[in-house]
């Protein structure tokens, strides 16, 4: 699992059918979600919200911030024959596939998106990620706070070369 690659490369090498390998992967995973889901795999409460908010008030003076986000593209050494026409980019030497992803200080993953390739940046993947849907179904947990004798609703994400529009209408 660590290498990225399919569970049938090491059937010979491990002496294993594949099946074998797949469940082992399988009971792993699924061991991982047991013990570290709960604390760790989970979306925030409003209490962890006000908590993000204070770590990076005080770490970096933003009120209101609930994290950094970015698009990495991670290189696909075993991406099957028949599928690397779309995950080659013209700016990258190999095949990549993107990662979003966001998570606190504490190593709590409250957020990874695995995105297509390709032609895909960095609006394209957030746009297919999940990260905004409880804001469009309008299930977000509480998260309001105040900045300059103003409420805003949501917290925001600090992203790199990406503009979009606050709560209140500001272009950011």
């Amino acid at each position: 699992m660590a290498y990225g690659t399919a569970p049938n490369v090491f059937d010979k090498y491990l002496k294993m059918f594949e099946c074998t390998i797949r469940l082992c992967i399988y009971k792993f995973s699924k061991t991982v979600i047991t013990l570290y889901g709960r604390r760790y795999l989970r979306r925030p409460t409003p209490s962890d919200i006000q908590a993000l908010y204070a770590a990076h008030e005080a770490r970096h003076g933003f009120q209101g911030m609930l994290d950094s986000i970015d698009c990495t593209h991670w290189e696909w050494q075993n991406c099957p024959n028949a599928w690397q026409g779309q995950y080659m980019r013209g700016d990258y030497p190999h095949l990549t596939i993107m990662l979003e992803a966001t998570t606190s200080g504490d190593f709590w993953i409250w957020h990874a998106f695995f995105g297509i390739a390709g032609s895909s940046n960095d609006i394209n993947v957030l746009d297919l990620s999940p990260i905004f849907d409880d804001i469009v179904n309008r299930t977000t947990p509480d998260s309001s706070f105040h900045l300059r004798g103003t409420t805003y609703k949501l917290g925001y994400y600090l992203a790199d070369g990406i503009s979009g529009i606050c709560d209140n209408g500001e272009s950011v």
